[in-house]
């Protein structure tokens, strides 16, 4: 079985390619308005990051951008169904769960006082005197 180390290293070095381009992404469009970079880079990471079996019935996974591409060039749009499929749902479950962590940071953020100041005079972890 030859090809299974050939298959976790070609994984292996896919995730790195994918996590370097969304850094490299995330970089770039940093001073973007939230409206339009939450979406564009939930979408790259659902592309780059969404696996899928490689042919149905099969136990190897590939990337689900590779096997759409594939998919339409052989099945034409009745082959994007199932991969895309796939890649649609990860992208709106990543926009909703990034909406909601946001959410819940701004709402953590308002509920510290602007003026709010830490006494580290007497601590808890003090020994009693």
């Amino acid at each position: 079985m030859e090809e299974v180390p050939y298959y976790g290293m070609s994984w292996f070095f896919y995730l790195l390619a994918a996590a370097g381009f969304m850094l490299f992404s995330s970089w770039k469009t940093k001073s973007w308005s939230a409206w339009i970079r939450i979406p564009m880079l939930c979408f790259f990471a659902a592309m780059a990051f969404t696996p899928t079996s490689t042919m149905q019935g099969e136990g190897w996974w590939s990337p689900a951008a590779i096997v759409m591409v594939f998919e339409i060039d052989q099945n034409g749009f009745a082959g994007f169904w199932r991969a895309g499929l796939a890649i649609i749902v990860s992208w709106i479950l990543l926009i909703v769960a990034t909406l909601v962590a946001r959410w819940q940071l701004l709402r953590m953020k308002r509920s510290v006082p602007k003026n709010a100041t830490i006494d580290n005079s007497k601590s808890d972890l003090q020994a009693p005197e």
